[in-house]
């Protein structure tokens, strides 16, 4: 937290299902309106988690299939009517 701008710095996470890939950006929170005042930009956001996406393709993709293979064990077999 920024005391003297009371703002708050958020880091910005590139999450997949079961898996944190690592931080992408920041976003820094008016601690009185809880409005963003300001954030990384776009293209560093989708920059950085392309990195990450590239060196974590294959844990990205053990967790989401993880968690789809989850999914399905857990859903009912027959349809709702």
């Amino acid at each position: 937290m920024d005391v003297i701008q009371e703002l708050w710095q958020v880091p910005i996470l590139m999450v997949t299902p079961g898996f944190v890939a690592g931080q992408v950006g920041e976003a820094a929170v008016d601690f009185h309106t809880r409005e963003i005042q300001s954030h990384t930009a776009q293209e560093r956001i989708y920059a950085a988690a392309d990195k990450l996406r590239k060196r974590h393709h294959a844990a990205i993709k053990a967790a989401f299939m993880q968690s789809v293979t989850a999914c399905r064990r857990d859903s009912p077999t027959r349809p709702i009517e």
